[in-house]
């Protein structure tokens, strides 16, 4: 690549502060896709069903993205590190707001958000990054892309069933 380790040795102070860059440039792309799902209009419902699914279709370009995120977890004890709770309080904020939104004007049910967010946030580093491993190719006669699509879908299912989201056919 023509990089070489004095160059980003003279960038970064240290490994830390490369990791951190990464975990950045992986956050922060996001943060905006999150952002703009929530700010288009619609009711609280479709904003929820496009935050997931920009979630979801972001974690499954990036599936790195998961596996980071689940080792900052593992790791910290009682408490993030500042730079990782720094990338990740706006994207749960988002979430949080949006749920709490929806539970305020009536379009959903009363339930835990936090709980809502870790179910849909663990349920989608499995099927991004996990649910590979269980799977053979050629076993649904579905591409790799159709299964993750209809895993989004489902994801998107799982947050409208849980917020008590009733179909509009």
């Amino acid at each position: 690549m023509g990089i070489t380790r004095a160059a980003v040795i003279y960038h970064f102070r240290d490994k830390q502060a490369l990791y951190d860059a990464v975990l950045e440039s992986a956050f922060e792309p996001l943060s905006e896709k999150i952002e703009a799902a929530v700010s288009e209009p619609g009711t609280n419902a479709e904003r929820i069903e496009r935050l997931v699914a920009a979630w979801f279709n972001y974690a499954t370009e990036r599936p790195a993205l998961g596996r980071l995120f689940i080792r900052e977890v593992a790791e910290a004890g009682n408490e993030l590190r500042p730079e990782v709770q720094r990338l990740g309080t706006p994207l749960f904020a988002a979430l949080l707001h949006a749920i709490e939104q929806g539970q305020r004007d009536g379009e959903f049910r009363s339930i835990d958000a936090m709980h809502v967010a870790n179910i849909l946030s663990g349920a989608t580093i499995w099927l991004t990054s996990g649910a590979r491993l269980m799977e053979k190719d050629g076993d649904s006669g579905e591409s790799r892309s159709e299964r993750l699509a209809q895993h989004r879908d489902e994801l998107v299912g799982v947050a409208r069933y849980l917020l008590g989201i009733r179909d509009e056919d």
